[in-house]
């Protein structure tokens, strides 16, 4: 029987000290023996450095031109033929052993389309990657209660395993948004196709949050077309 093919996904924004960093927890933590893992860094903006992985396949890419979150993503999906698509957060951490087999297995038996590890922050607290969907109401409890929802309807993309053949029916993330909402729309869509959504709750990784939306005028611009955008795709 052949191994399974995972293609880890990273974009980044100039982020090399952040990236490489990810890169040497994924040498240290990531567990695996039935898969083959290949790693995808994509540049997406002018720089000099170089990604570096001492276990891994390793793939890098420059951009020659600045691309959304979904449209980088996408390519590396479509360039690489796989049975698991991981989409990774440069400020994502692997502070523990990372059983990709147990993962995987527990997606195959559970018939399950979109995973996600659990996200906790800096301080070890769980972070709210579990949320509701883009409305008025539920960003307004999101920005007034902070604390993470148990019961959600999508997953923020900082870590998402897809299975590939459920990515490839919803064909990827909708390229229309750009940096922001790709994510709630792809598992939105998801639920709506009835594919299944999973927490897996006895794996962690820590997330070391920039939350640049809400720092740069710009970036808080940009997230609020898109949460305008998917308002009227609905």
């Amino acid at each position: 029987m052949s191994l399974k093919i995972v293609t880890l996904s990273i974009v980044s924004h100039n982020q090399g000290e952040l990236v490489q960093n990810l890169l040497n927890t994924l040498d240290d933590y990531l567990i695996h023996s039935d898969l083959v893992v290949r790693i995808v860094v994509t540049e997406n903006t002018d720089s000099t450095w170089r990604p570096y992985s001492a276990k891994h396949s390793l793939t890098y890419i420059e951009n020659l031109r600045p691309k959304g979150f979904g449209d980088n993503h996408n390519t590396v999906f479509e360039n690489n033929k796989c049975d698991y698509f991981l989409v990774v957060n440069p400020d994502i951490l692997l502070i523990q052993p990372f059983n990709l087999d147990n993962l995987i297995d527990i997606m195959k038996t559970n018939d399950i389309a979109i995973a996600s590890p659990l996200i906790i922050n800096t301080d070890l607290v769980l972070e709210d990657f579990r949320r509701s969907d883009i409305t008025l109401i539920n960003l307004i409890k999101r920005h007034l209660f902070s604390k993470p929802d148990k019961k959600f309807d999508w997953f923020a993309g900082m870590f998402l395993v897809l299975d590939a053949k459920a990515f490839k029916t919803l064909k990827g993330f909708d390229t229309k948004f750009y940096m922001y909402v790709e994510d709630c729309d792809l598992c939105m869509r998801a639920r709506k196709k009835s594919l299944k959504l999973k927490d897996i709750d006895f794996i962690s990784v820590v997330h070391n949050s920039r939350r640049d939306s809400r720092k740069k005028i710009s970036s808080t611009l940009t997230h609020a077309r898109s949460i305008i955008r998917y308002w009227f795709s609905i």
